[in-house]
C-alpha cells in the first residue's frame, strides 16, 4: 500500500512532543522507587541510632557515616529520575526559534535561533551514531534509546542552560560502558551543531520543521 503524503500544517507556537521510552521510564521509577524505599527504612535506623546511641563507639559512627553518604547518593540521583518519570519534554515551534522545554536536560527553556537552524532530516540513530569524543553531537534525550530526527545548526551552539554531569546527571552514565553513554548536552566546555531527537511521528515532525524553515525564508524575503 502506497504511503500517504504528510501535508505539514505548521503555526505558531507547534508543539512536538519529544519521546522518551515508556519501559525505561517504568523501569527507573520501579528501581529508584524500591531503592528509596529501603534506604528509607536504614535512614530512620540511623536516626535512631544517633538520637539514642553513643557515637563514640567507632561501629555507631561508622553507621551514621555510611547513612549520610548514601543519604547524598540518593537524593541527587533520585532528583532527576523522578523529573524523567514525571515530565515530558517537548519542542515548541515560535516564528523567530526553536524551544526546547526539558526539565530533565536543562534548568529553564532553551532557544535556539531561527537564523542558526540549516536543515533537518529523519536518521537512523542505530548506524548513524558516531562515539568520538569531539564529535559535535548532542542527543536530547538522557536515556540510551533510538533517536530518529536531526537538527542540523548552520553555527556551533552551547547549552549554558544544560544541567551536565555534574548536577544529578550522573546517574544516567551508571552501569554503562563509557562509550556507551549518552550524550546530552553539557553546560561548559562543549559547543554543537548537530541535534538528535526522538519523537513519535519523525515524518510529521520532519515536514513541520521544513514547513516552519520556508515560512520563515519567504517571510524574509529569501
Amino acid at each position: 500500500m502506497a504511503s500517504v503524503p504528510v501535508t505539514p500544517s505548521w503555526a505558531a507556537s507547534t508543539r512536538i512532543p519529544l519521546e522518551r521510552s515508556r519501559g525505561t521510564r517504568a523501569l527507573l521509577l520501579t528501581g529508584w522507587g524500591t531503592f528509596t524505599l529501603l534506604y528509607a527504612g536504614g535512614a530512620a535506623m540511623s536516626l535512631a541510632l544517633a538520637a539514642t546511641g553513643d557515637l563514640r563507639m567507632p561501629e555507631n559512627l561508622w553507621i551514621c557515616l555510611c547513612g549520610i553518604a548514601v543519604s547524598t547518593f540518593v537524593v541527587t540521583a533520585l532528583i532527576p529520575v523522578v523529573r524523567s518519570v514525571l515530565t515530558r519534554p517537548e519542542l515548541r515551534l515560535e516564528p523567530d526559534a526553536l524551544v526546547f522545554a526539558d526539565p530533565v536536560l536543562f534548568r529553564r527553556e532553551v532557544q535556539v535561533p531561527r537564523a542558526s537552524v540549516e536543515r533537518v532530516r529523519r536518521v537512523d540513530w542505530s548506524s548513524e551514531r558516531l562515539l568520538f569524543e569531539d564529535d559535535p553531537l548532542a542527543e536530547l534525550t538522557p536515556l540510551r534509546e533510538p533517536l530518529n530526527l536531526e537538527i542540523r545548526l548552520s553555527e556551533a551552539t552551547a547549552f549554558e542552560a544544560a544541567r551536565g554531569s555534574r548536577t544529578g546527571n550522573w546517574v544516567w552514565h551508571f552501569g554503562r560502558p563509557w562509550k556507551m553513554r549518552p550524550l546530552f548536552p553539557q553546560p561548559r566546555g562543549r559547543t554543537y551543531d548537530r541535534l538528535w531527537l526522538r519523537v513519535a511521528d519523525p515524518e510529521r515532525a520532519e515536514a513541520d520543521l521544513v514547513a516552519w524553515l520556508a515560512a520563515a525564508t519567504k517571510a524574509d524575503g529569501g
